[in-house]
């Protein structure tokens, strides 16, 4: 088991943070020629299962449905929701967005307390990068490519401030530079230049809002973020450059360690028309005494990813609620408010 940083609370009550895990070896700049693909060897099987308790309430429940990505293969994903007179399941939908990402989405009305259930059975795999053509051919829809390069919240690559910063650094890709390169050598610029440091996102929200700015540009202009402020700034660079990329949250597979259980989030980019890569940005940031290859398609064995990447646009009371973004948690929406991570019990049973 690898080393790790400590781990607190930031405003809104999620904990941002990486710990290490079982890498291959791979020689520093060491890149592969094309083509290229993932070669996968299984790791073990986990269960994570979120508990939430929910207090008398009119509302809308709603937990991602994880998919399959480069370092796992989901099983099984389900949701239920237990009060003292029934007991129901999540139903399976999707939400609003071009993508239409599978959700579970159930209504809750009931004057009692009650509790809700996620679980994700998932198989999970270390990666390592490999030259010559990979068994599957893997590619993308007009619909994806788009969605996975779009400007928008978040990801606001189109400002012209963003984008006078990207010139200032040369975070352009050169002439005959592969989409594979440029990753690498945006993933060093950011060990580089930037800081790991726990944030508040919702302080850093308000003063975006305040200066009439954006999260990203606040990032740029410190230097400095977490797990999910850092990818941020790495994927609205890719996205700028024509490289479908999203951030994916889940849950840190850690026993033993303060991280284990936690939320965690990271990169996965479509390189070279050869599949979704994972990229460790935070702790390239963080753990500067490790070779950079190792965080870069690498390992990866060390979290379950429980969402579709990109923002979420989900179904409240017959109308959309606006976009949030990537999450690993269950989420609740009460008549009349506005949507709210819940707090949780984790557990998690690994079988090796």
């Amino acid at each position: 088991m690898g080393r790790g940083i400590f781990s607190r609370k930031n405003g809104i009550g999620l904990t941002f943070l990486f710990l290490g895990t079982t890498w291959f070896a791979r020689a520093e700049d060491s890149l592969p020629s094309s083509p290229y693909h993932l070669e996968k060897t299984f790791s073990k099987k986990v269960e994570v299962t979120l508990e939430s308790l929910l207090k008398p309430s009119n509302g809308v429940l709603v937990f991602p449905v994880a998919g399959n990505g480069p370092n796992q293969k989901i099983l099984r994903c389900e949701m239920s929701v237990e009060f003292p007179k029934e007991k129901f399941q999540g139903t399976l939908t999707k939400d609003l967005s071009k993508l239409a990402k599978p959700v579970l989405r159930t209504l809750v009305n009931s004057k009692d307390s009650g509790k809700a259930t996620a679980r994700i059975h998932a198989e999970l795999y270390n990666v390592k990068l490999v030259e010559g053509e990979g068994p599957k051919k893997t590619t993308l829809t007009t619909v994806e490519r788009s969605a996975f390069t779009a400007n928008e919240r978040y990801y606001e690559h189109a400002d012209p401030r963003f984008k006078a910063w990207m010139k200032g650094h040369q975070l352009h890709r050169k002439k005959g530079e592969r989409d594979i390169e440029f990753a690498y050598r945006l993933l060093g610029f950011m060990r580089e230049e930037f800081r790991y440091k726990i944030i508040d996102l919702e302080k850093v929200a308000d003063e975006a809002k305040e200066k009439k700015t954006t999260e990203i540009l606040l990032c740029t202009q410190s230097l400095e973020g977490e797990c999910w402020a850092l990818s941020r700034v790495y994927s609205a660079v890719l996205r700028a450059n024509g490289i479908p990329c999203k951030q994916v949250a889940g849950r840190l597979i850690m026993p033993g360690q303060s991280s284990h259980g936690t939320t965690h989030v990271k990169v996965e980019a479509f390189l070279d028309n050869s599949g979704w890569l994972p990229i460790e940005v935070a702790a390239t940031v963080n753990l500067r005494d490790i070779p950079l290859g190792k965080y870069f398609a690498n390992g990866g064995d060390y979290m379950v990813v429980m969402n579709q990447g990109n923002n979420y646009d989900v179904q409240g009371f017959g109308k959309s609620v606006g976009k949030f973004g990537t999450f690993s948690s269950l989420v609740a929406l009460p008549a009349g408010g506005k949507w709210e991570l819940l707090s949780e019990r984790v557990t998690i049973k690994i079988d090796p």
